[in-house]
């Protein structure tokens, strides 16, 4: 963060500047343990979010920069749940 920035009581949004389906979220953990999960698709509900996104423009004002992909993030994630 810079130094003398205003960020007290802000709400930041954290994430990798990228939209991201969920259905591209279970490709990913399918590569990552090797095997393909079973998924139920069912009806959907009223509000349900059908686009969700992480708007992080406020956090690159302040210098922030994503250090990993997707990818690379629910790997490290992955990891720390199995290790």
């Amino acid at each position: 963060m810079t130094k003398g920035s205003n960020i007290v009581h802000q709400v930041f949004n954290v994430g990798v500047g990228k939209h991201t389906s969920l259905n591209q979220v279970i490709q990913v953990y399918e590569q990552i343990i090797n095997r393909e999960l079973q998924i139920i698709h069912k009806a959907e509900r009223v509000g349900d979010i059908k686009h969700s996104y992480a708007d992080i423009t406020q956090l690159r004002r302040l210098g922030y920069q994503p250090h990993y992909d997707i990818t690379t993030g629910l790997k490290l994630y992955w990891e720390s749940l199995t290790d």
